[in-house]
């Protein structure tokens, strides 16, 4: 994948996680609690993937 290519990844990505994000907040203002989890679920997927993997935590000791 090209450098455009992954900044646009990056940038759709980031993009669908702030959506997410605050679709998250009307449901629970709305009291949708279940729709609230799943897309506060989904902003935290697009911001763990939008992250590059340097920047992710090594986990390796943490298995057992």
């Amino acid at each position: 994948m090209g450098k455009r290519a992954r900044t646009s990844h990056a940038a759709t990505v980031t993009y669908v996680g702030e959506m997410a994000t605050e679709l998250a907040r009307m449901a629970g203002e709305l009291q949708c609690t279940k729709l609230a989890y799943i897309l506060e679920v989904a902003a935290l997927e697009a911001k763990s993937t939008a992250q590059p993997a340097a920047e992710l935590p090594f986990r390796a000791n943490r298995l057992h």
